[in-house]
């Protein structure tokens, strides 16, 4: 698995979403992420892992079991919209712009 660094420069081809859903059985909610597809170039802002899991309502509060952890990266495209989430084998970083670059390391 390619690790990606904070700036690198990349090409998405499919994000992944938050999507709630009503066990009707089970009575709780399900929390998953769902893959849509979305091609875009961004910047890479940003890791994370976010957890699939249920939340289960009693009457005072809510409680959040995790059944799983997905790895994912936050790509940033506009400024004037939210950063999107995206699996790390949905993007390619574009060209190796590093070469010339006069940063410390």
């Amino acid at each position: 698995m390619t690790k990606y660094t904070l700036g690198d420069k990349v090409r998405v081809r499919r994000i992944i979403e938050p999507e709630k859903r009503w066990d009707h059985e089970a009575r709780h909610t399900v929390r998953k992420w769902v893959p849509r597809e979305q091609k875009l170039d961004g910047i890479v802002i940003g890791h994370r892992h976010v957890q699939e899991g249920i939340v289960d309502y009693w009457p005072d509060y809510a409680v959040f079991f995790p059944k799983k952890y997905i790895e994912c990266y936050l790509v940033a495209y506009d400024l004037h919209r939210k950063p999107v989430h995206v699996l790390p084998e949905d993007m390619e970083v574009l060209g190796d712009d590093r070469k010339g670059d006069n940063r410390a390391t």
